[in-house]
């Protein structure tokens, strides 16, 4: 299979001024991904914390860029990254991950990626982007159906955009389904490993006499189970920025 010219490592290409744009569009497009979130899920009191949303989305495009320079190799991990820092602020917010913000996003990812491997003359990555998909998703409807309440259906519905991603990078930066597998699989630790992370400074932070104050996914502010290994947190953002990882360094992490 013919190698994808902008999948390789940070391009050399692209100048200064070409991340300076990105990092501007990126924050009025952040801005709008702010807005959208605040529709499912508006924020706690009268203010969100300033730029948080802008300056996430802004970074992310500018390393999209920095990675992918100017092509349509760029339009997938561009999708993905809106559509995943919208569906990261709602499910901190409120602990949800709305249809109509995953589903749509889902479409408008295999559109881009359709549009970007009929451009560079590589359809067959659209298969392999829609098995991954359909794996990811199978992956984690197992892991709600052993424990639920654990794994929120939320998240096996997010799987599938996900995997998409995962699915289009390794069939840019690999060959055949190890890779496929590979990333998959690294994504998927890498996640873990970032929700226990959070799962434990937010235990941490509730023991240390912070019980009176709303946490994510919690709608009054009675006081939590203080527990490490009980405490309760959105996993959608840990998903998105393990799959993030994948896309932007996936030749680090091919085994």
């Amino acid at each position: 299979m013919e190698q994808v010219p902008a999948a390789g490592p940070y391009r050399a290409g692209v100048n200064a001024a070409v991340l300076v744009s990105a990092l501007l569009g990126g924050a009025a497009v952040g801005r709008l991904a702010g807005a959208a979130a605040g529709r499912f899920a508006p924020p706690r009191g009268a203010r969100r914390r300033a730029g948080l949303i802008e300056w996430t989305t802004a970074v992310l495009l500018a390393a999209v860029v920095a990675r992918f320079g100017l092509g349509w190799n760029t339009l997938p991990p561009l999708v993905a990254v809106v559509s995943l820092v919208t569906l990261s602020a709602v499910d901190w917010r409120s602990g949800r991950l709305p249809d109509a913000i995953t589903l749509p996003a889902s479409a408008a990812s295999l559109a881009a990626i359709v549009v970007a491997s009929i451009a560079t003359h590589q359809p067959s990555v659209i298969v392999t982007a829609m098995a991954a998909a359909f794996g990811y998703g199978a992956v984690m409807w197992a892991a709600h159906e052993l424990r639920p309440r654990a794994l929120g259906f939320g998240d096996v519905k997010l799987a599938p955009l996900l995997g998409l991603h995962i699915g289009w990078t390794a069939a840019t930066v690999g060959d055949g389904r190890l890779a496929v597998v590979s990333l998959l699989a690294q994504a998927l630790v890498l996640s873990c490993l970032i929700g226990l992370a959070t799962g434990l400074v937010l235990g941490l932070l509730r023991r240390r006499g912070r019980e009176h104050l709303p946490y994510p996914g919690q709608r009054t502010a009675k006081r939590p189970n203080t527990r490490l290994l009980d405490t309760a947190f959105p996993f959608g953002p840990a998903l998105a920025a393990g799959t993030m990882i994948v896309v932007l360094v996936p030749e680090g992490l091919l085994l």
